[in-house]
Order: C-alpha cells, then sequence, then structure tokens
C-alpha cells in the first residue's frame, strides 16, 4: 500500500516538441492534435502513464507546456483552481501557512516536496475547492497544465469512474471506516488500482552482498492484509502467488497524514513483531537440519543387519507413519515392504 517518488526514465521533450505543446488551444487543429498526441505517446511521460491511451490523446489537444525558474510560485493557499498540473521535470515546495501560538502568527511550513512524474489540482477541481496549500519551485521546472473546462471535459469522468472503483475496495478494509468524505476522496485521487500475474515480485528488500540464497516462505498475506506501511523488509520479498492478484497502492505519506491514534505505527510494531528475522530463521534450520539427521541415522540403526526382528509388519504400521516415510525416509522405504518374522 505503499508508494515511493520513482525518477522517470521517460524520453525527454525536444525543443520543436515544448515549441508544439505551446500552441494555444484554440489555434490547434486536428493534425496538429494528432501529431502532439504521438509526441506524448512517444515520450511516455510518467505524469501520464497512470491515464489510458484515449484520455492520453485528449490530453495532448488541451495540454499547455510552461517552463519556470527557482522561486516561482505556482499556486497560491486560498485562490481559487483554475487548472491541473502535471510535473514534467524539477522539484516544488508544497507550503502551508499554520498559526504559531508562540509569535501569535500564521508561518510557512513546508509539508511535501512534489517532483517529476507527480500531478495536483485535481481534487480542487472536482470539488471547486480554493487551493489548500502554496506550491513554490525549487528547481527548474517544466510543466504541462490542463484548463479547468478542459479538466471536466476529459478527466471528469476518467476520475469520477477511478473514485467508484477506489471507494469500493476502502469499504472492504476496517482500516478506513473512521475515514470522513474528503479523506476517501483524496485517497481516491491518489491511490491506484494494480493487477499482478502470478509470481511476480512486488517488493523485496536488495542483497549487497553476492551470496547464495536460500528462500522460505514465512507467511500468507490474503484479501484485506496490508504491507509495504513502513516495516522492516530487510532479506523479505513479497510474490504473488494466485493469478490476477489485484492490490490497492494508496502513497504512504497520505496514510501517515491521516494517523488517528498512531493506528499505522501499531500495525507496523505488529508487522514487524510477526515477521521472523533473518537470525531467527537461519536457527530454526539448523535446528530442523540436526533433527532430520539425528532422525535419518536412528532410522538406519533399526534396519541396520544382524538387528533382532520384532515381528512388526507393514499393516502393523500405523498409516499416517508409513505417509511420512514414503515422503521423507527413503531408508525406511526400502525395507519397508520386508515382511518381518520371528
Amino acid at each position: 500500500m505503499a508508494s515511493e517518488s520513482v525518477t522517470s526514465k521517460s524520453q525527454k521533450l525536444t525543443t520543436s516538441m515544448k515549441g508544439l505543446l505551446r500552441v494555444p488551444v484554440y489555434q490547434r487543429d486536428k493534425e496538429l492534435s494528432e501529431i502532439l498526441s504521438k509526441v506524448l505517446d512517444t515520450t511516455r511521460m510518467q505524469c501520464l502513464d497512470r491515464y489510458p491511451e484515449n484520455v492520453r490523446q485528449s490530453l495532448s489537444s488541451s495540454a499547455m507546456f510552461y517552463y519556470f525558474p527557482p522561486g516561482r510560485v505556482l499556486v497560491s493557499e486560498g485562490h481559487p483552481s483554475v487548472a491541473m498540473y502535471f510535473i514534467l521535470s524539477g522539484q516544488a515546495s508544497v507550503t502551508k501557512l499554520v498559526f504559531d501560538p508562540g509569535i501569535k502568527k500564521y508561518k510557512s511550513v513546508e509539508v511535501a516536496v512534489m517532483s517529476a512524474g507527480e500531478s495536483f489540482g485535481e481534487i480542487n477541481i472536482l470539488h471547486d475547492e480554493p487551493w489548500p496549500t502554496t506550491v513554490t519551485t525549487l528547481t527548474h521546472v517544466e510543466i504541462l497544465t490542463v484548463q479547468k473546462e478542459e479538466f471536466k471535459n476529459i478527466l471528469e469522468e476518467f476520475l469520477g469512474e477511478q473514485q467508484r472503483e477506489i471507494t469500493k475496495c476502502l469499504k472492504k478494509f476496517a482500516y478506513f471506516k473512521n475515514w470522513d468524505h474528503r479523506a476517501v476522496v483524496e485517497c481516491c485521487i491518489l491511490s491506484r488500482i494494480i493487477s499482478y500475474g502470478d509470481n511476480t515480485l512486488i517488493m523485496g528488500g536488495e542483497e549487497k552482498i553476492q551470496v547464495q540464497s536460500y528462500f522460505f516462505q514465512v507467511a500468507t498475506l490474503t484479501s484485506g492484509a496490508c504491507f509495504g506501511i513502513g516495516e522492516s523488509i530487510e532479506s523479505k520479498f513479497i510474490l504473488t502467488s494466485t493469478h490476477p492478484t489485484v492490490l490497492l497502492r494508496i502513497p504512504r505519506y497520505f496514510l501517515q497524514h491521516h494517523n488517528k491514534g498512531n493506528s499505522w505505527g501499531r500495525i507496523r510494531e505488529f508487522m514487524n513483531h510477526i515477521y521472523p528475522s533473518p537470525q531467527r530463521i537461519f536457527k530454526e534450520l539448523t535446528v530442523n537440519r540436526k533433527w532430520v539427521k539425528s532422525r535419518r541415522k536412528y532410522l538406519e540403526s533399526l534396519i541396520k543387519p544382524g538387528r533382532p526382528f520384532t515381528g512388526l509388519t507393514e499393516a502393523e504400521t500405523p498409516y499416517f507413519i508409513r505417509l511420512e516415510s514414503d515422503i521423507e525416509n527413503p531408508i525406511f522405504n526400502r525395507a519397508k515392504f520386508i515382511t518381518l518374522e520371528k
């Protein structure tokens, strides 16, 4: 359920492409819109990847390209929202005015830093609300903007359908039952429903030392479970075991922002407690191997030549012991069909 900032690996826009995206929307004919559609599809910009192809094509005829130097205020807290923004490159600081009782004044507090691949403005346009924060460029920033009217024509239906699907998913989890309507709407905008195939690696730790690795299944996560909320993933890997496996991915910073009673912190500590550490797994492995070795040695002593027969036949041996020996004890298997006589 967790989401990290990822650097975009998509192809950058060339100067000529940026020039085409600076053409006013009302001057774009069908031919230019098709060219822009190919441009956006070829560059595979990360900020547009979450939208289906038909939405990306519609955006190409309405998106405008802008460049801003460091220190430029993009939107101001309390001002009406007039556009949606997609960050192509650079970073922007998100600040909010907070009242400080010590100095009895409002001061600006940074609450987040946005980078390439992120977007903002959907919530405000969907609900016709003013900007809740101020966004200021930290570096040289390139963005695409979609004006409010174009947004309603192109994205409102898509985001509305997405919101209904994610809301349905949220109702299946007890974690979100106390969230208010605004929190649910924001979560729907920021979250994604992702489907994975069988035996797909979802997340896992990195091994810095090149050693031979052994993998053990230590837990099974079923419907309603969560992971990626900050628990230790050292030497742990999460793989899908069914096809398809459908997950709801929510940004971790958003969960921390709605962390009433430190509920996510308690869940994280619980998960760290139940997941065994590599040291504990290794200790149990060595104990089990010693037991297998001792059991094998004991079985060999039972069937070694010269040992007095006990008169026990296969039919008199409990079935569960014979079943176990079929699987794990090849030495016992060689002797199990021998009828022992007095």
